[in-house]
């Protein structure tokens, strides 16, 4: 329906990748919940923080193009993770080909992950970003606690 890969392998990561990427906007919302006392000034931070993460995860704007003092940003955050494994677990190990059942592949899945900037060739490269988005995770219930 979506034309994600039919492989329960890849299914079985981007369930994980969704339900961890939701678990972050929990530990969010309730630390900011937990550190503000006011609903709408805090709606107003989160808002603010997700906007933030979502500008630098590298899928709105190419983090190449991104300032030098501003680059750091894409590591504190939590969509760049979640986008880094949903793009590595589709892309890896497929190519795209022409309709028709011909066998001219123009573009391999393995040339989106490198024009997008992505170490692919071991598994640990796709759960590193499932280990940082745990950790982001934890970390925030920790501090809301």
């Amino acid at each position: 329906m979506t034309g994600l890969e039919r492989d329960i392998g890849k299914f079985g990561v981007f369930l994980i990748t969704i339900f961890m990427a939701s678990l972050f906007g929990s530990s969010m919302c309730l630390l900011v919940a937990a550190t503000i006392r006011l609903f709408s000034v805090s709606l107003i931070i989160v808002i603010l923080i997700f906007l933030i993460m979502m500008l630098f995860s590298g899928f709105l704007i190419a983090l190449k193009s991104v300032f030098s003092w501003l680059s750091w940003l894409q590591w504190v955050s939590a969509f760049r993770y979640a986008t880094n494994m949903l793009t590595m677990s589709e892309f890896r190990n497929i190519d795209f080909c022409l309709v028709n059942s011909t066998n001219i592949c123009p573009l391999p899945g393995s040339q989106v992950l490198h024009n997008v900037g992505l170490d692919y060739t071991t598994n640990w490269d796709l759960w590193k970003n499932f280990f940082g988005l745990s950790m982001m995770t934890v970390g925030l219930f920790l501090l809301a606690y």
